[in-house]
């Protein structure tokens, strides 16, 4: 079995990768520091190499010079030095196979890292539905069982509403679903959300991110990328008692409704529609609503566990968001994330500077007036309490909008 080294500080995106390379029946070496990824060449002697450019404790092209020496074929990645002359260095003066600036497809990636390997490494699939059938079969990618989604069937109107913040708290008494053995663990939730959706974006990746906390699973699906629906087998997340908590619905339709889906098996949304309580229109909208609200409910979590599942994408969806990962991190870090927790990751006293490798375009934050001159402000090493007492905004709204950023890599510590 190829042994194909990882070397990239973002360890979310380091977890990812190292499950698209398991996929492909190679074993993943994976460090967050130059220095692990050289002794690491010496000892293990990798089939390949992924490396990023800008590492916390050196450059990657010393890593890529050690590959070089050691016979190691490696590819560079980065989010930092882009363009063709980069490129062209990296090849020409640093020995690299391949250039991929992030965002990146991982699916590219994994066919570049096939052809440096030797011809007696496992040959890819034959045909995607035998490698989604691969992925899906293998142990280390079982993804759990999770309650159906209510689907509406009407043509989408743009989401361009926005949730409560009372509806997209979980509530510590609601009873999940009947549902399968617990979520075989990828790696701890805790902080992490930001960086999970970072690093889908960050491969380009289709597939699922399923969160679990105490039996409450929930599942974001992603194209591309980009997140586009998301189910949870937790009651209250149903449509149903979602429209009774924004108003749409009192319980008595609720009750009316549930008896019919019970009898005939339809769909909620479709019942609904056919009793009058809803339009077609408003169903697209809502099941839009319902989803968003599941995804920025994880934000509220500070524990649990986190798996990666890779399959084809949810063609048989009608309605997809249309929302940008960016968008959704610093909206669930300034809706979600407690007073508390945001002190504790990002106190008074901490300095903050543009960031060095922004991810994200900067329109898809979708920034308010007086956040867009709030970041304006930060030229350099700024502390944030310097920062909120400049605002006119209460500070615990100017520290999570900070925080948010930070989570959106707009802003970084120094």
């Amino acid at each position: 079995m190829p042994k194909i080294l990882v070397v990239d500080d973002n360890q979310e995106l380091l977890a990812l990768l190292g499950r698209l390379i398991s996929a492909e029946g190679w074993e993943p070496l994976l460090v967050d520091r130059g220095k692990a990824a050289i002794e690491a060449i010496a000892a293990a002697r990798p089939a390949a190499a992924v490396v990023d450019v800008l590492l916390p404790d050196m450059m990657g092209y010393d890593v890529g010079a050690c590959c070089k020496n050691a016979g190691v074929p490696f590819v560079f990645a980065t989010g930092v030095f882009k363009g063709a002359r980069a490129s062209q260095e990296a090849r020409a003066q640093h020995g690299a196979a391949d250039y991929f600036e992030k965002p990146f497809d991982g699916e590219k990636l994994m066919a570049t890292l096939r052809g440096l390997l030797p011809p007696e490494a496992p040959a890819p699939p034959a045909a995607p539905v035998a490698r989604a059938a691969r992925v899906a079969a293998a142990p280390i990618l079982v993804a759990p069982s999770i309650a159906a989604p209510v689907i509406a069937a009407a043509p989408p109107p743009p989401f361009d509403g926005d949730f409560d913040v009372e509806v997209a708290v979980d509530s510590e008494e609601e009873e999940p679903a009947p549902d399968d053995a617990p979520l075989p663990s990828e790696g701890e939730l805790r902080d992490n959300l930001p960086e999970l959706l970072t690093a889908f974006y960050l491969a380009q990746q289709t597939g699922e991110l399923t969160v679990q906390r105490g039996q409450v699973k929930k599942t974001v699906f992603f194209e591309k990328g980009l997140p586009r629906f998301a189910i949870s087998n937790l009651r209250a997340d149903r449509l149903g008692p979602f429209l009774v908590r924004v108003g749409k619905l009192t319980e008595q339709q609720l009750g009316e409704a549930a008896e019919i889906v019970d009898v005939t098996r339809r769909r909620m949304g479709e019942v609904l529609v056919e009793l009058g309580h809803l339009e077609p229109d408003e169903k697209a909208y809502y099941v839009g609503q319902q989803v968003k609200a599941i995804i920025y409910t994880i934000f509220g979590w500070e524990e649990g566990a986190y798996r990666f599942h890779f399959t084809a994408a949810r063609e048989g969806e009608e309605i997809k968001l249309d929302l940008h990962p960016a968008s959704i991190i610093l909206r669930g870090v300034k809706r979600l994330y407690r007073r508390e927790r945001v002190l504790r990751l990002l106190p008074d006293g901490a300095r903050l500077a543009p960031g060095r490798a922004p991810i994200f375009p900067r329109e898809e934050l979708s920034l308010a007036a007086w956040e867009e001159q709030l970041l304006a402000r930060v030229t350099g090493p700024r502390a944030v309490a310097e920062l909120a007492g400049e605002s006119v905004k209460p500070t615990d709204e100017v520290r999570a909008t900070l925080y948010g950023l930070v989570a959106a890599r707009a802003l970084e510590r120094r």
